[in-house]
């Protein structure tokens, strides 16, 4: 039992706290970080109020299975959006949630285009969830507690530290998405009249029939989106995305759930989910899969058949 213990609590936490003092592995250290939160706030609290008397595990036994399903998948969204945004932490604020670890760039694409704290909102709605799934009020009373912490005190906190950091462009940022209630349009923080100056980019084969009929339906419904040729920009990539914040660009099947995110809030979440560690992956190798022999005409396929 102690070398249990030890092999899923201790040493995991020592690899944290090393690689975060070094700034090394970074894509661990956030996945560390929602594989700690998630045990803790799903798992070892609900246990821990049941043992202290205060719920009992028998309440979703007590209603129809169809319910219980129902419950579990409308959790699904407000997980994804907590995955999601810790995602996008990693890959454009190249840092971790965790206080001590923060982003060192601001972050506002992905879901913080629409919601300006995804983290605290995908929490509170997670463990809420959880509590009525076990009909527990003490959980829900927790995630009251949480939210009401992060209302009044973490929040000052982090204006304050925000517009000390990243000064004009938070305010702007804040000015234009809320704290809680999402946007349905993305955030973008250049005028759309300035199409020829937007940043991010999506690369299509524009020669092929498919594609082009991509690029229109995208071009007719994105905000701070351009739809360029890879043909005209020497892309090896059949599909391509670039933010143009100097971070690596994004390919395949990942590379259309990014433009997707810019479309509107119920496309973004199906964007989020696509771009999930495992999904992407999946999704990836059935778009290689269906591809046609003639890999030119091929819109979805990455480089090499490989998601980037």
């Amino acid at each position: 039992m102690e070398a249990l213990i030890v092999a899923l609590y201790l040493i995991p936490a020592q690899l944290f706290a090393r690689w975060t003092r070094e700034n090394r592995n970074l894509a661990a250290r956030a996945s560390l970080h929602v594989v700690f939160h998630a045990g803790l706030l799903l798992g070892l609290m609900p246990a821990l109020l049941v043992t202290c008397g205060r719920g009992d595990w028998s309440a979703p036994f007590a209603r129809a299975a169809f319910l219980n399903k129902l419950y579990l998948q409308l959790l699904i969204v407000p997980a994804v959006l907590l995955v999601s945004s810790v995602q996008e932490f990693v890959r454009r604020g190249r840092g971790t949630p965790a206080p001590a670890d923060p982003p060192r760039l601001l972050v506002t694409s992905g879901t913080y285009a629409y919601v300006a704290n995804p983290m605290q909102l995908g929490k509170f709605i997670v463990v809420a969830g959880w509590g009525l799934f076990w009909w527990n009020p003490w959980m829900v009373a927790v995630a009251a507690l949480g939210m009401g912490y992060s209302i009044w005190v973490a929040s000052p906190r982090e204006d304050n530290e925000m517009t000390q950091r990243f000064s004009h462009a938070w305010l702007q940022y804040r000015h234009h998405v809320c704290r809680w209630w999402p946007r349905w349009k993305p955030y973008h923080p250049l005028d759309a009249s300035q199409a020829e100056i937007q940043t991010a980019r999506l690369y299509l084969r524009l020669e092929c029939e498919p594609c082009g009929e991509l690029a229109e339906w995208i071009r007719r419904r994105t905000i701070g989106l351009l739809v360029l040729s890879t043909e005209e920009h020497g892309m090896t990539a059949r599909i391509t995305y670039d933010l143009g914040d100097g971070c690596p660009r994004e390919h395949g099947v990942v590379a259309l759930a990014r433009a997707l995110e810019h479309i509107n809030l119920a496309w973004a979440l199906f964007g989020w989910m696509l771009r999930l560690p495992g999904i992407a992956w999946l999704a990836q190798r059935v778009a290689d899969s269906l591809n046609p022999q003639n890999e030119e005409s091929c819109g979805l396929r990455a480089i090499s058949g490989t998601p980037q």
